[in-house]
This record gives structure tokens, C-alpha cells and sequence, in this order.
């Protein structure tokens, strides 16, 4: 029997310090920077960061672009980030986790992409779609990974 809410997870280890990985991706304007195919995170509250923070964020996908609203649900610095979209008929929610580790940090990434239950006949595509995610993910913790470990600190 198929899980009834698909979900991946992906991590990594950054050899910086977890406020300083949490700091910068707790701004979620820094993800064009590290993320693929993110043009632009555009704030749409007054605060960009913390607990009920909302954004849109813009993505080009096949040569289209589109942009999705998202809002921060859960925010625990600097421990953990929880988002979801904010629009659509799936709205998938992440969850960053930052531990301390005696390299630097452990990012850990969780999606969850919870299905209505009018669209549970999709469960098998939505579980390969999420696991498609979660690798381009990982691709983009790499790049995240090379970026904040090559900063210079004072």
C-alpha cells in the first residue's frame, strides 16, 4: 500500500556553522543564488523572514515562467524552517533542518506532498514526482555547499 502523503528527504553537510547556514537560507531572497531555475523570491509581508513570513517565488520550468506563493509555518532558529505553497490544488511542504555536527551543519531536507483526497489515484506519480524533486535538491544543496563553504568570514 502506497504511503498515503509521498515524501522524500536529502541531506548534507556544510563545514560552516548552523547559524551561519540557518542565517542565509533563513532569507529565503538568497535562494536564486543556490537554487536551480529560482529567478527571483519576491516578499509579499511586511518581514521577510520568521513565522508567517510569505513569498512568491519565481521559476522558470520549461522554458515557461511561473510563480507560486508560499508562507513559512514553522520557524525555530536556528534549528528549523518549515514552508508550504500557498496556492494550487497540491500544496507541497518543506521542512530544512539544521543540526550541529562536528564538520559544521547538517542540512536535512523533508518534502511532503500532501494529496486531497479526490487525487489519492495519483499517489504513485506524486511519490516519483517528489523523488525527482529531492535529487534536484540534492544538486542544489551542493551548489549551496560550495558557495557558503567559500565565503570568506572574518
Amino acid at each position: 500500500m502506497l504511503n498515503a502523503i509521498p515524501r522524500g528527504e536529502v541531506e548534507i553537510v556544510i563545514r560552516r556553522p548552523v547559524e551561519e547556514v540557518f542565517d542565509y537560507m533563513a532569507d529565503f531572497a538568497t535562494d536564486p543564488e543556490w537554487r536551480s531555475g529560482v529567478v527571483a523570491m519576491r516578499p509579499t509581508s511586511p518581514h521577510r523572514r520568521g513565522l508567517g513570513a510569505t513569498h512568491v517565488e519565481v521559476r522558470r520550468l520549461f522554458g515557461r515562467t511561473m510563480e507560486s506563493p508560499a508562507e513559512v509555518i514553522g520557524y525555530d532558529a536556528p534549528r528549523c524552517i518549515v514552508f508550504r505553497r500557498a496556492g494550487g490544488p497540491i500544496r507541497p511542504q518543506g521542512t530544512y533542518i539544521y543540526e550541529r555536527v562536528s564538520e559544521g551543519t547538517r542540512l536535512t531536507f523533508i518534502l511532503e506532498m500532501p494529496l486531497p483526497e479526490r487525487w489519492r489515484a495519483l499517489s504513485l506519480p506524486v511519490a516519483l514526482l517528489t523523488r525527482l524533486i529531492c535529487l534536484a535538491s540534492l544538486r542544489d544543496f551542493r551548489r549551496l555547499k560550495r558557495l557558503l563553504e567559500r565565503r570568506e568570514h572574518p
